[in-house]
């Protein structure tokens, strides 16, 4: 099996040491943005200090890409930052993931007339209800008003009162800058407050603009405003009226992150991955992330959850300087109330610089758990996120859709042992394990595991009929129709013999790769 350890604390936050003290090490995989779309050109932005965000839909233009990019106007004097901001912690706390346009319409409201807005950000639709939610509405904010509602810009919507803005936004498919003028407007206007980045994006909300609208405020119903919400709502192609509703039939984003920080002229470009991540009421689990570069890097860590509508959370992000270290607490005492407990999720921090020969920011995630099975111990266990590069880009999309873990053990009665794996694109998948064994044939599992866009997944061993995997020793085989990171948790809960007690969290080998990383979190008992 593997080595184990018990848990001995430590303090401390942020701290500073010399890059040339970290170890490199061996067997490590990076992945970067490699398997998302192409990231915008910066002269294409009206500033490169500005911020850009990117948002998955399910709809495709004719070109094949499913995305728009944002522009977010934050670097001029004058820019409505308190907008943006507001923008964007919906962003980073995932409460525009999962929620649909809701609004496709003329601002007359004819609905003979083209769309000259299409609107979202508040509803979602739960397949397992068949009734629509809200995302969380945090307090409206303050006007911002200065730049005008041209085509292809985006602006707050509100209500019919001043400062009323909250989570919903619009883009102007047309120039609408008299008709929502604050000299026409009881409300004092819409705050323009970003972009539409390129034509790459333009098409992409074209594409949505042109799509069929339907009258749904008869069959759905938004919690407070009831079906008035949903008089123009466009739809997708599999939208049948003869049928019930379902997710699939709105213009969904499926996914809505942050591709570029403020203040520097490039992308996050660079990322690391964990499949493995959990919150509850026993677990210590903390994310160290250090910059071994020679100069400041922006960075941001996301939880990528299993299930949920939140599916995405931000939990951190800002500037670490060159040699900076820090430590992100995620479960455990001093841990931010914003992660979500007892739901799965994988890990991606991701790096952006300048300076075109920056290695992406290393980061280790340890974790403890179990201890109300084990007479108080810790079983700790820690292990370093993937790190980019050493896959070559020939092989690096097969490679990364098979992982091997050669020594695994099933004992249900002493052992808590969990495969997980995170989804590293915009494309479902299907999952599939194989197990070999020293002295019978190998077996695997008979239904496919499906995997979301960007999720999160994995499987409980002990859930696992003994007929596939029975006790004792094993080798498992993970392979998906999309490329992923998967990982392996141990944790050993022996009562009796507290020798026997401690815990792996170990990266599988994808493919024939033999990775290279960094370490950052390492610890010397005293």
């Amino acid at each position: 099996m593997n080595l184990f350890r018990t848990h001995r604390r430590r303090t401390g936050d942020r701290s500073t040491f010399e890059p040339a003290m970290y170890e490199e090490l061996e067997s490590r995989v990076l992945l970067s943005t490699i398997f998302a779309a192409p990231l915008p050109d910066l002269a294409a932005m009206d500033n490169p200090e500005n911020i850009v965000v990117r948002f998955e839909t399910n709809v495709t233009s004719a070109a094949g890409f499913s995305h728009f990019d944002i522009e977010l106007f934050v670097a001029d004097a004058g820019d409505p930052v308190a907008t943006v901001d507001n923008f964007l912690t919906y962003i980073r706390d995932g409460q525009y993931d999962n929620v649909f346009f809701h609004r496709s319409q003329a601002l007359s409201g004819n609905p003979d007339e083209p769309p000259e807005i299409i609107q979202g950000g508040r509803n979602r639709f739960d397949d397992a209800t068949g009734q629509v939610t809200t995302n969380t509405t945090r307090d409206q904010i303050d006007d911002e008003i200065g730049r005008d509602n041209t085509e292809r810009t985006i602006a707050m919507a509100k209500t019919n009162a001043p400062n009323s803005a909250s989570s919903q936004f619009f883009i102007n498919l047309i120039d609408n800058t008299d008709v929502l003028s604050p000299a026409n407007q009881n409300n004092g206007g819409f705050p323009v407050f970003g972009r539409i980045l390129d034509d790459v994006s333009w098409d992409v909300v074209q594409t949505i603009a042109g799509l069929n609208i339907e009258d749904l405020s008869s069959v759905i119903s938004d919690p407070q405003f009831g079906g008035g919400s949903f008089g123009s709502v466009p739809v997708t192609s599999s939208f049948d009226p003869n049928e019930p509703v379902s997710a699939e039939d709105f213009v969904t984003i499926i996914d809505a992150e942050v591709i570029k920080p403020q203040g520097t002229a490039t992308f996050f470009d660079q990322s690391v991955f964990l499949s493995e991540g959990y919150r509850n009421f026993r677990s210590d689990e903390t994310l160290t992330v250090v910059n071994t570069n020679n100069k400041s890097v922006e960075y941001q860590a996301i939880l990528r959850y299993a299930t949920g509508l939140d599916r995405d959370l931000v939990v951190d992000f800002g500037t670490l300087e060159a040699g900076e270290r820090k430590e992100i607490k995620l479960s455990g005492s001093g841990a931010s109330d914003r992660v979500i407990g007892f739901i799965p999720y994988a890990i991606e921090v991701n790096t952006a610089s300048d300076d075109p020969n920056t290695v992406p920011v290393s980061a280790t995630l340890t974790r403890s758990d179990f201890s109300d099975q084990t007479a108080g111990l810790e079983p700790f266990a820690g292990e370093a996120l993937f790190n980019p590069l050493s896959i070559s880009d020939t092989d690096r999309r097969d490679d990364l859709m098979t992982w091997t873990f050669a020594d695994g053990e099933r004992d249900d009665a002493n052992v808590e042992n969990f495969i997980t794996w995170m989804n590293l694109t915009d494309e479902p998948g299907e999952v599939t394990i194989k197990f070999f064994f020293e002295d019978r044939e190998p077996t695997e599992l008979v239904t496919p595991r499906t995997l979301g866009a960007f999720r999160r997944g994995g499987v409980d061993l002990k859930g696992i009929g003994a007929s596939v995997l029975p006790e004792g020793a094993f080798s498992a085989q993970v392979t998906s129709t999309v490329p992923i990171v998967a990982s392996m948790s141990t944790f050993r809960l022996d009562s009796t013999d507290t020798t026997n007690t401690g815990a792996a969290l170990t990266i599988g080998l994808a493919g024939q790769a033999g990775p290279i990383g960094a370490l950052a979190d390492a610890r010397r008992p005293a």
